[in-house]
C-alpha cells in the first residue's frame, strides 16, 4: 500500500508514492526558488505544467512548458531546468520501468512517442487522476482498485503518445545551441514584435533553416512557439492580476486589445473577460494592481 496524497498548511507539495505509481504536486511561491538542474531516474516521468513552466529541458531540448499540456520523459533520459524558477507549479508522474513497459508490450507500443515533444492533458486523463486521488484518501482504500486504476493512467498515457507517434514522428536531429538561444530571446522580447528574419540572424542562418531547424527542436513553429508565450503569460495576468484587458495585452505583446481578443477566443474559446471570470475569483476592476 503506497504513502496517502499529503497536503499539509503551506507545505509546497502533495504526494502519493506507490509501488508502481508515484505522483507529486509542486507549488513553488516567491520565496522558494527551485535551482538549476539536470537528472535522470529509471522510471518514466509524465510531467503536466499546471503554470507555465519556462527554461524546461528533455533530453538536451529545451521546451516552454505550456499548461494544458503533458511532457513524456523517458526511463534514464536527462531532464531538469537550465534557469531558477519560482512562481510555478505542476504535476509529475513517475511510473515504474517494468510496470510501464509491461503495458507497453499488452498494446504492442514501441514507444517512438516517447521522445514527442507534449501531447494534451485530456479530460479522460484529469478524471481518471481524481479517481486515483479518492481511491488513495479513502478510510478504507483497496490496494486492488489503486493498481487497477494506475494502470489505466499507464494506459491512457501510452494511448495518448502513441496516437500523436501515428500523426507525427519527430526525426533525431544535433540541436543547436544557438536556436535554443533564440527561445530565450523570445521569452525575454514577448512584449514588442518579433521576426522572423530577426531570429534566424542571430542564428546566422536563412529564414526557412531556421523554421525548419526550430520546428524540430521544439515541435512548433517559432509563430506557433512566441503565440504560446504570450497566451501563458496573459493567461497569468488575467487570473491573478486586476490589470484592464488593454493594459493585458500590450504586457502580453498583442499590442491591441481586439488583436488580443480575437487570437484569445480562437485559442483559448473564451474571451479574456470570461477567463478571468471563471479563473479569478479575486477579481475586482476596482482595485488597480500596482
Amino acid at each position: 500500500m503506497g504513502k496517502n496524497f499529503k497536503s499539509p498548511k503551506n507545505d509546497l507539495f502533495i504526494h502519493y508514492i506507490g509501488k508502481e505509481l508515484t505522483i507529486n504536486i509542486f507549488r513553488l511561491d516567491k520565496d522558494n526558488v527551485l535551482s538549476s538542474f539536470s537528472h535522470a531516474h529509471s522510471e518514466y516521468e509524465f510531467l503536466i505544467p499546471i503554470t507555465p513552466i519556462p527554461y524546461l529541458i528533455v533530453n538536451r531540448t529545451l521546451y516552454y512548458g505550456e499548461c494544458g499540456k503533458v511532457y513524456p520523459i523517458p526511463s534514464l533520459v536527462e531532464h531538469g531546468t537550465n534557469d531558477k524558477l519560482s512562481n510555478v507549479a505542476y504535476l509529475s508522474i513517475l511510473i515504474s520501468k517494468d510496470f510501464f513497459e509491461e503495458n507497453m508490450k499488452k498494446i504492442g507500443y514501441n514507444g517512438n512517442g516517447l521522445y514527442l515533444a507534449e501531447f494534451d492533458f485530456t479530460p479522460k486523463l484529469n478524471n481518471l487522476m481524481k479517481m486515483f486521488k479518492d481511491e488513495v484518501t479513502a478510510i478504507q482504500s483497496s490496494s486492488e482498485c489503486i493498481h487497477h486504476i494506475a494502470s489505466l493512467i499507464a494506459m491512457e498515457l501510452l494511448n495518448r503518445m502513441d496516437k500523436r507517434c501515428n500523426n507525427h514522428i519527430q526525426t533525431a536531429c544535433q540541436y543547436l545551441k544557438t536556436i535554443k538561444e533564440t527561445a530565450d530571446y523570445i521569452i525575454e522580447n514577448v512584449n514588442r514584435e518579433i521576426s522572423i528574419d530577426e531570429l534566424a540572424s542571430l542564428c546566422n542562418i536563412s529564414r526557412f533553416h531556421y523554421i525548419r531547424t526550430f520546428k524540430k527542436c521544439f515541435g512548433d513553429t517559432p509563430y506557433k512557439y512566441l503565440m504560446k508565450v504570450r497566451l501563458s503569460i496573459a493567461k497569468l495576468l488575467l487570473e491573478n492580476t486586476n490589470l484592464p484587458i488593454t493594459e493585458i495585452s500590450s504586457k502580453s505583446g498583442f499590442f491591441t486589445p481586439n488583436r488580443f481578443s480575437e487570437v484569445f477566443k480562437q485559442k483559448v474559446k473564451l474571451t479574456p473577460t470570461e477567463y478571468r471570470r471563471i479563473y479569478n475569483k479575486n477579481f475586482n476592476p476596482s482595485i488597480k494592481t500596482p
